[in-house]
């Protein structure tokens, strides 16, 4: 079962344009961040400035959380499907590591292929700790949990 639920996750993550990321700030305040991204199985990708919020407050605390989540039609409750992510946030700097997210993240955004290089971009990924699958169409409020740790 756990191996359908990641499999759901996945495709989830796949289709989905964005999600939100929690982070803390320095004073220990949750801040919610909304990004583009490409994943592999449940791992995140994205680009953001290095002195952004985000990106600092990573570098503090990389203890995360994102959710991403699908809502076909708010009149519909059973068709919302939602991942509900613990991670751990890292510096992407493997330089085929960082080839393989740009090649990605222009496939599924290709405005980005027109956008100049910026060198204060820089690159993290979220490798998932701890999942809550939300998916309504099993019952209203139905959830599991899948420990990736």
């Amino acid at each position: 079962m756990d191996n359908d639920i990641k499999e759901n996750i996945k495709k989830l993550l796949e289709k989905q344009p964005t999600i939100s990321i929690g982070t803390l700030s320095e004073d220990n305040k949750p801040i919610v961040h909304t990004v583009t991204y490409v994943s592999v199985e449940a791992t995140v990708y994205f680009g953001t400035y290095k002195s952004s919020r985000k990106s600092l407050n990573m570098q503090k605390n990389n203890n995360v959380s994102y959710i991403c989540d699908q809502y076909n039609d708010i009149n519909n409750l059973l068709g919302i499907k939602a991942i509900q992510m613990e991670g751990v946030a890292s510096l992407v700097t493997n330089k085929e590591e960082l080839d393989r997210v740009s090649m990605k993240l222009i496939e599924k955004y290709p405005v980005l292929k027109n956008l100049p290089t910026n060198p204060n971009m820089i690159f993290f990924k979220i490798e998932p700790a701890k999942a809550r699958y939300l998916d309504y169409s099993k019952g209203f409020g139905h959830t599991d949990i899948i420990d990736y740790r």
